[in-house]
């Protein structure tokens, strides 16, 4: 249970304190309970009220309480054929087990982010790894367009992810002399998320030059 002023807390996210981070994650689970739901008003994120709060501490624990379960109970629901269904998101088609990676990769990050905001640290599992793992590459924004053929690797214990620049787009194949950035998963994932620089994140590389680049080319999420 956290004291009133822990949650005006500053996280490793620009501009978000604790709060804002519960109701990001909040407003993550209502919208994927409605999509789950086929609820054509799932488009756009609901937050809860804070403002004229007296306490904003007890309604984001009461918001995202409520979230969890009816996202719970939608996720029962679940059959195998739905899994692989494709849905539309804002204009985008995507299946339902991407959405359900997605959100995955929320609950663990920001979990993270908040954690290490109020000087905790929340280690990724194995399970957690290969989630975020496992959508990573589609959520990461492109910066500085790169020479074409540009190419990464992103290996860990769990998983190895290959990134070439080929026809003005990241793709997820493998390229020609690639930059490879290995170290455990823990540490390669927060650094492709931003969370962590190369340094703190002990990573080894066979070029650290392009290593410390790859922020510059993908910066999200």
């Amino acid at each position: 249970r956290l004291e009133a002023a822990q949650w005006n807390t500053p996280t490793r996210c620009e501009g978000w304190d604790v709060a804002t981070v519960v109701s990001h994650l909040v407003a993550g689970h209502d919208f994927t309970a409605k999509i789950l739901a086929e609820n054509d008003e799932a488009i756009g994120e609901a937050s809860p009220a804070l403002e004229a709060a007296e306490n904003p501490g007890r309604v984001l624990v009461a918001a995202f309480t409520e979230a969890n379960e009816q996202l719970t109970a939608q996720l029962g629901r679940i059959t195998q054929e739905r899994f692989v269904t494709a849905v539309d998101v804002s204009g985008t088609a995507a299946t339902i087990r991407h959405i359900l990676h997605v959100l995955a990769l929320e609950l663990i990050v920001h979990g993270s982010d908040i954690a290490t905001a109020l000087g905790e640290h929340r280690r990724f599992n194995s399970h957690a790894a290969q989630a975020i793992a496992a959508v990573l590459p589609r959520l990461l924004d492109e910066g500085d367009e790169p020479n074409d053929g540009e190419a990464y690797v992103l290996r860990s214990e769990t998983f190895e992810i290959p990134l070439t620049w080929r026809d003005r787009a990241w793709n997820l194949e493998p390229g020609s002399d690639p930059c490879w950035i290995e170290g455990i998963a823990e540490g390669v994932l927060l650094f492709a998320l931003g969370r962590q620089s190369f340094e703190s994140s002990q990573l080894v590389t066979n070029d650290p030059a392009r290593a410390r680049n790859f922020k510059r080319y993908l910066p999200g999420p």
